[in-house]
């Protein structure tokens, strides 16, 4: 992972955020992601994505939704190529990701989770994040899901 770089997004990065998020098998909500709703969401002054790369080649990306207004956060989403999954790439995002947000005065971060993706909440708790709540029928799919929290300042 040495040569791993973390940064903010650029319009340039859409072909490849694309690329990462249709790789997927399943998603929290199926909403249609499109280079449009991407560049859209990356202009919103309150959401944020950040890409890691390798070799000029996009291999991950986090994003996040933030309130400076009330200090919350909602992360997600979250993908790391399968081909660089379990080499701290993931880990390194979330990190970055919390950075900002603190930098921002945040007080809470929340990520959720689909119940049946235990392996997403093992990560983020690794990653700090603590149990929260179970939601029962949360989805459009009616799908229970798991609510992690981190509180800032992040130890």
């Amino acid at each position: 992972m040495s040569h791993v770089h973390v940064r903010e997004f650029a319009s340039s990065d859409v072909d490849g955020v694309l690329e990462l998020y249709l790789s997927e098998d399943t998603w929290f909500e199926d909403i249609g992601v499109s280079k449009e709703y991407i560049l859209e969401c990356s202009r919103r002054q309150d959401f944020k994505f950040i890409v890691a790369e390798e070799e000029n080649r996009l291999i991950g990306f986090i994003g996040f939704l933030f309130f400076t207004n009330v200090g919350r956060c909602e992360v997600g989403p979250i993908v790391v190529s399968r081909k660089k999954r379990n080499e701290g790439v993931g880990r390194l995002l979330v990190s970055e990701a919390l950075k900002f947000l603190a930098g921002k005065g945040m007080k809470r971060a929340v990520v959720r989770i689909k119940a049946a993706n235990p392996s997403a909440t093992s990560f983020f708790m690794k990653c700090g994040f603590a149990f929260e709540a179970y939601l029962r029928h949360y989805t459009s799919q009616g799908e229970d899901v798991v609510q992690l929290v981190i509180y800032f300042p992040v130890t």
